[in-house]
């Protein structure tokens, strides 16, 4: 073992080992490089996750430090060799929307991907998603140079379609596509996360953003717990979003998305 649950001891061998699963002794671990208040707020999301309610695999976050190649998090490595089991990922990610607050956001700012995520705390979900969610990716596309027309339309719109809709927060995983989700022999587990309390349809409508999961999750997840709706525009304003941050994070062809997504959503 290179962990003890006391003071955190490391074998000297362990640093400079690549980005990965590393193998010390007859443990293996996943080793994951990045900005240290990236990897901080992996870790807490995984935390947050981990003291919530719920069926759902979650992997423990050991240690962050840091060598001559910067930042790592060490985080318990998960087998993920086993088949899907759509049934219990639904039921698990219902469990996890149960967990409640009073209000829209988190307690930090976090990240999402490999951009900054404002997580401050509303008690209106259309003013949350608006100022803390669509706006500081506009503003930063702007500092890129990338402008939309028409933005105040468009930002009346998508507050005309969330000003009425007034969820309770729940707990989110926040970034739930289907490279973040696998499957254990203990079951489903999700990692990944960018948590806030918002809708839960933000975590349901990503998950159809790159590639839906099969039907046999929806069906089950709305079993137990119903949607409000099947507003198919509402889940377009939440998927912006996402949209919007990749175009900062990878620019290319998102940004044409971006112009897509704002005439549906002025259409």
């Amino acid at each position: 073992m290179i962990f003890t649950k006391g003071p955190v001891v490391v074998a000297k061998d362990f640093y400079d080992k690549p980005q990965g699963l590393i193998r010390i002794g007859h443990q293996v671990y996943f080793l994951k490089r990045g900005i240290r208040d990236n990897l901080e707020s992996e870790a807490k999301g995984l935390e947050a996750l981990i003291c919530a309610n719920h069926s759902l695999v979650i992997p423990h976050p050991i240690l962050i430090d840091h060598d001559h190649k910067g930042y790592f998090l060490i985080s318990e490595s998960l087998d993920l060799r086993h088949p899907p089991n759509w049934y219990s990922a639904a039921r698990g990610i219902s469990d996890l929307h149960l967990n409640t607050s009073t209000n829209y956001g988190w307690a930090c700012n976090n990240w999402i991907g490999l951009d900054e995520q404002i997580n401050t705390w509303s008690e209106n979900w259309s003013c949350f998603f608006i100022n803390w969610r669509i706006k500081p990716k506009l503003e930063k596309l702007k500092r890129l140079g990338f402008h939309l027309n028409k933005e105040k339309n468009l930002l009346s719109a998508i507050d005309f379609h969330l000003s009425t809709h007034n969820p309770e927060p729940a707990l989110l995983h926040g970034d739930l596509w289907r490279g973040n989700i696998g499957f254990t022999e203990h079951g489903p587990a999700v990692f990944d996360p960018s948590c806030y309390y918002g809708d839960r349809e933000v975590d349901i409508a990503m998950t159809k953003l790159f590639g839906s999961f099969p039907p046999q999750f929806y069906q089950t997840y709305c079993y137990f717990t119903p949607l409000y709706s099947l507003s198919s525009t509402r889940h377009t304003i939440y998927n912006f979003y996402h949209i919007l941050n990749h175009a900062i994070i990878f620019g290319g062809n998102y940004f044409a998305e971006c112009k897509k997504y704002a005439i549906s959503l002025l259409d």
